[in-house]
């Protein structure tokens, strides 16, 4: 779904996307026509390797259809070590009852005669949502490590909340602008949304490895986007779009406190060089053990 509307407190119009789907959001990007008006060069398709990670924009279009494999097996090593550091945290706040059956015996109960004699987990359940907004929008200077290493992270917090009990929903979105040299000519904004999980189902990593992980959802997809956007400020052909700032973000978008936000990978601190330094950058800039005051599900 596209529409347009004003933004007063940024002066600007606001070209809003949609998307339900990925096969939607292809789909829309290969049969709209590119604004010629202002894209006489794209990026989409003339990327450089280096800047992008594939070597066309077909083969983009080709990885985020039917998948990417490249470094999933290093993906999901990560993972697991993320996930076991995480869980060791989560252990800490586990309550434990005494019952008839459970995992382990109460000796001084058994020897008392005590028919509770058992440890068992507390069972919690917890039907709280947590939204996770995630930025798909990164300045060209970012580094396809921290690109990765962003997205490795946020997969395994994920996962965690998913283990801890919460229901997550993740708001994948891509939100740039230009700012136009008129008075009489209004800002613009080009803000997309991709639905790539939502609360009522368990992580689908295959489906959402390549948009978070890989330069080229950014690169050449969503920048054939912003190719086809019906955009009138002439920056966009070179700029492709200014990123607004964690706190921008969030006023734009009306992202709660109590809402984790993934920004820039440089605002996340994450530097791309040890995924458990970046690790604990995002733990502690998202004061992740907030939500470790409910029991693991066992």
């Amino acid at each position: 779904m596209y529409k347009t509307y004003y933004y007063e407190e940024k002066y600007a119009i606001v070209h809003e996307y949609r998307f339900l789907c990925l096969h939607d959001f292809l789909k829309y990007i290969q049969e709209k026509e590119v604004n010629q008006n202002i894209f006489d060069h794209c990026s989409s398709v003339n990327g450089r390797y280096d800047f992008t990670k594939t070597g066309s924009f077909d083969d983009a279009v080709r990885l985020c259809q039917y998948g990417w494999n490249e470094n999933l097996d290093k993906l999901l090593e990560l993972k697991e070590k993320i996930d076991q550091s995480l869980i060791k945290k989560g252990q800490e706040t586990i309550k434990r009852s005494k019952s008839v059956m459970g995992f382990a015996p109460s000796m001084s109960d058994i020897i008392a005669g005590n028919p509770l004699n058992m440890w068992q987990i507390q069972k919690k359940p917890n039907f709280d949502i947590i939204r996770i907004y995630a930025s798909l929008t990164y300045p060209g200077y970012t580094k396809s490590p921290e690109i990765y290493n962003r997205g490795a992270i946020l997969l395994s917090l994920i996962d965690i909340l998913e283990k801890i009990g919460y229901g997550v929903e993740l708001i994948s979105f891509e939100i740039s602008h230009e700012i136009s040299n008129y008075r009489s000519e209004r800002n613009e904004i080009i803000l997309s949304y991709f639905s790539l999980k939502d609360s009522s189902e368990n992580l689908n990593l295959g489906k959402v490895y390549f948009p978070l992980c890989h330069p080229s959802f950014l690169r050449r997809l969503v920048f054939r986007l912003t190719e086809v956007t019906p955009v009138k400020i002439e920056r966009w052909g070179s700029s492709y779009g200014r990123v607004y700032s964690e706190e921008e973000i969030r006023e734009i978008l009306k992202i709660g406190e109590n809402e984790i936000l993934f920004s820039t990978p440089r605002e996340m601190r994450i530097e791309g060089d040890n995924i458990y330094d970046d690790l604990e950058s995002v733990l502690k800039i998202t004061n992740f053990d907030r939500f470790f005051k409910r029991s693991l599900i066992f």
